[in-house]
């Protein structure tokens, strides 16, 4: 047994006994449920989310440790921590021991009881004032469920025709930004490819990238 390994207390436990494990957001108070059969982590859908089309950035406190995310925003009733968080954080999975390990520094993070019950569905939201976002269009669909008609690929004789280009793209003189707006755009696109939002393509085409000066000081 490692003496000296750092006990933390982050989890609660699911109730009646259940198997299921929960991680608590300490600065919102929220849980997410620990899935390692879902490939990616998912958040319920909310209409103040600052996102990056359909996936959101959220630094979770969790005894006292930030972990920050890309989570994929879905139609879901509750928050879940799925195998791509938990892999890039090298945590694992103790269902026995009910405890998370981080693999990297045997820091366990046990299982506690929690006095509060679940939240109930559509209440998992981000933030105590948010509710789970509700498309607008629903209620007068419903009203009138003959404006939108079904279609079928089978039914369309309009032919398609694909275009390949084989030549390089057209191009113009690249302009070396100043050396302080290149380290921060650097910087940023760094941070996001290594939360999953852009990833490097193999072939030659690209797009500019405009950085434009902030009120207070900033890029």
């Amino acid at each position: 047994k490692l003496q000296g390994r750092a006990l933390l207390n982050a989890l609660v436990a699911g109730r009646h006994g259940q198997l299921l494990l929960y991680v608590r957001d300490r600065s919102s108070g929220h849980r997410f449920l620990i899935d390692t059969g879902a490939e990616v982590s998912v958040i319920p859908a909310s209409a103040r989310d600052l996102c990056y089309r359909n996936r959101c950035i959220l630094s979770l406190n969790i005894s006292s440790q930030k972990y920050t995310w890309a989570f994929t925003i879905t139609d879901v009733h509750q928050p879940i921590i799925g195998a791509d968080f938990l892999r890039a954080h090298l945590l694992l999975v103790d269902l026995q021991g009910r405890q998370l390990i981080n693999s990297n520094t045997y820091a366990s993070v046990l299982l506690a009881t929690s006095a509060h019950p679940p939240l109930p569905p559509h209440s998992n939201c981000l933030s105590d004032q948010e509710q789970i976002f509700k498309s607008p269009c629903k209620s007068p669909q419903s009203h009138y469920p003959n404006i939108l008609q079904t279609y079928s690929l089978s039914q369309s004789d309009t032919p398609h025709s694909h275009h390949f280009p084989h030549t390089h793209p057209v191009h113009s003189h690249t302009h070396h930004p100043s050396p302080d707006k290149l380290d921060i755009a650097k910087a940023e696109l760094d941070n996001i490819e290594a939360l999953g939002i852009v990833c490097r393509p193999s072939g030659p085409w690209s797009l500019p990238l405009h950085v434009t000066p902030k009120p207070n000081g900033g890029y």
